[in-house]
Order: structure tokens, then C-alpha cells, then sequence
């Protein structure tokens, strides 16, 4: 995998699903992930909404109710601008989202290509890091509960010395 480091501490999508304990799940890709249809079998009360690839518009009219929201095989197959117009809609609606995505060059067939710092700058984190076909594959987070709006050096209180 080259450059790209494991994080410490990496979780699975099943560990996060059930640390979460989700009653409304929305999923956005072609598939849904196999942590996620285990997870429903074992909370038949939990329930699913799933918007396949291709029908990204319908984000809009989604109420922001869910406990859960899972990205995968979405954000490689459109192009930058449209991909990160999509994570900014995603911001806007729900206080954390999960994505997974190909990093690097490697993929090929993609529309556009991702690296860790992109999604950084859009504040999310890298939670895990795994291999798929031998490429590295990373699983991101978005909570606005701990996403700084406002840099550690602006905040008086790590720069002004009392007198």
C-alpha cells in the first residue's frame, strides 16, 4: 500500500455499526455492504434506505432522521467538483456520515481519484484503512460534533498570556 500508513486503533464497519446501535440506516452506492445486511438481520426493527447509484438527486428530499449514513462506491465514480458538492449536501444535512473510498492512482476506471488529505479538507477522518484487490481502500468519518470550524491558533486562549 506505499505511502498510505495505517491508523491506530482501526475498526471494521460491523464494529462501528454496532458501537452505533442504528434504528434508521441510509446507504448511498450501488451496493449495500455485507456489515450492514448482518447487522439488519440481527435488528429486525432497524430499517434501511438505500439510494443506488446513479440517483444521488434523491438526497435532497431525504429527511436527515437517520441514525446511520454510509457512502461506498459513490465518491470515485463522479467527478471532483460533483463529488465534493455531494459531501458538502451530506454536511449540510446530517451531524456525521460514513465513507469508504479508493485511494490513489491505483483504480483505475475511476472518474476521479482520492487521497486522505482531500478528505481531510472536507473534515473528515480516517478511521480505518484496509486492501481491496491489493489497493488501499479507506473508511472516512464526518462529525460535526468534532469538526473545528475555527483553528486551534485563532482561539485566544492557546496564545494570550493572562497578566
Amino acid at each position: 500500500m506505499g505511502q498510505y500508513v495505517p491508523c491506530s486503533g482501526e475498526v471494521s464497519l460491523a464494529n462501528i455499526i454496532e458501537d452505533i446501535e442504528p434504528c434508521m440506516i441510509l446507504t448511498l452506492g450501488p451496493l449495500v455492504e455485507s456489515a450492514i445486511t448482518q447487522y439488519l438481520a440481527e435488528h429486525p426493527t432497524s430499517c434501511l434506505t438505500h439510494i443506488a447509484a446513479g440517483h444521488r438527486p434523491e438526497l435532497i428530499m431525504v429527511d436527515s432522521c437517520f441514525d446511520f449514513v454510509f457512502l461506498s462506491l459513490v465518491l470515485e465514480q463522479m467527478r471532483k467538483p460533483q463529488a465534493s458538492h455531494l459531501i458538502a449536501q451530506l454536511r449540510e444535512r446530517f451531524p456525521g456520515f460514513y465513507v469508504k473510498v479508493p485511494l490513489g492512482k491505483a483504480w483505475l476506471n475511476h472518474a476521479s481519484f482520492w487521497e486522505p488529505s482531500d478528505l481531510r479538507s472536507f473534515g473528515l477522518d480516517l478511521v480505518s484503512l484496509m486492501a481491496e484487490r491489493g489497493r488501499p481502500v479507506g473508511l472516512f468519518r464526518y462529525d460535526a460534533n468534532a469538526y473545528k470550524t475555527k483553528t486551534e491558533w485563532l482561539n485566544s486562549r492557546y496564545w494570550a498570556q493572562p497578566d
